[in-house]
């Protein structure tokens, strides 16, 4: 990897995927991780699988935007912004895919929300010179706060407690771990469930 990283042929992704691959190792080489990571970031800046990685070492990055490529820098993000707010920049594209995670494969797949709500309710195509769905209509997005709700009101029932109760011993960033969300969604089902009361 290291001479790789040292020559004029660096194959930029090849260190990411490698740097997730030392991840995978029982006991990670931190030391050693940290030197790839940090020999990968001129060739590829503000790529955010590369600030994924960065997070590790340097505490959170600058605002990342656009979703990365591997799943495993996308819950590496989720994380960091669950302990950190704001490393996934509020309203981005990086943290709309955050919401809408679907699969455990090796790439970041999620399921996009409808663009054209309007035009698919009127019976036209959702997306303008759409002919329609290949394979019957889409599944609905699940609502991420709703979800984050519903994860709360469980924990509730089974401790048989109060809502507010496990609100006040769980902490954002565990709940944020805990559903692997951002924290925008997070913070948002906290609010709801605040003004609902201790149900």
């Amino acid at each position: 990897m290291f001479p790789m990283l040292d020559s004029g042929r660096v194959d930029p992704f090849l260190g990411i995927v490698a740097a997730h691959a030392m991840l995978l190792d029982r006991g990670p080489d931190l030391e050693r991780l940290d030197e790839v990571v940090r020999r990968l970031t001129p060739h590829v800046p503000g790529h955010p699988d590369v600030a994924a990685l960065r997070t590790l070492f340097d505490g959170p990055p600058a605002q990342v935007a656009s979703p990365p490529m591997l799943a495993a820098s996308c819950r590496l993000l989720i994380r960091a912004d669950g302990a950190d707010p704001g490393v996934i920049k509020d309203g981005s594209a990086a943290e709309n895919v955050a919401e809408h995670l679907v699969g455990r494969g090796v790439w970041t797949t999620w399921l996009e929300e409808e663009r054209w709500p309007a035009a698919a309710a009127r019976g036209g195509p959702a997306v303008p010179g759409d002919t329609g769905p290949a394979s019957g209509p889409r599944p609905p997005v699940a609502d991420a706060v709703s979800r984050v709700e519903a994860y709360v009101h469980e924990i509730a029932d089974l401790s048989g407690t109060f809502v507010s109760e496990v609100l006040r011993e769980m902490p954002r960033d565990e709940l944020c771990r805990r559903t692997g969300l951002p924290h925008r969604p997070v913070d948002r089902a906290i609010e709801r469930l605040r003004e609902a009361g201790p149900g």
